[in-house]
C-alpha cells in the first residue's frame, strides 16, 4: 500500500510538475520581445525540463517520507 501510494504521488506530480514548468516557459517566451518562437523548445530547455520534473518529484517524495515517519513515530513517543 505505502508503494502504490509513493508511486501515484511521484507519478502524478511528475505530470504536473512537466505540464506546469512547460507551460510556463512557452508563456515566458510568448510574453517576451527576444522573437523566441515559444513552442519550439532547444534541446536545453527539455533538459532543464527533466531536471525540474525530476526535482520536483523527489522533493514530493522526501515530503511523503518524512510524512509516514513522522505520522508512526510520533505514536511511540
Amino acid at each position: 500500500l505505502f508503494l502504490t501510494k509513493a508511486l501515484l504521488l511521484a507519478v502524478s506530480v511528475g505530470i504536473i510538475g512537466f505540464i506546469t514548468m512547460t507551460g510556463t516557459i512557452i508563456i515566458t517566451h510568448m510574453a517576451s520581445s527576444s522573437g523566441l518562437d515559444p513552442w519550439g523548445l532547444s534541446p536545453e530547455i527539455w533538459k532543464h525540463l527533466g531536471g525540474v520534473t525530476l526535482a520536483w518529484t523527489v522533493t514530493a517524495l522526501i515530503a511523503f517520507a518524512i510524512g509516514s515517519l513522522a505520522r508512526t513515530a510520533i505514536l511511540p513517543l
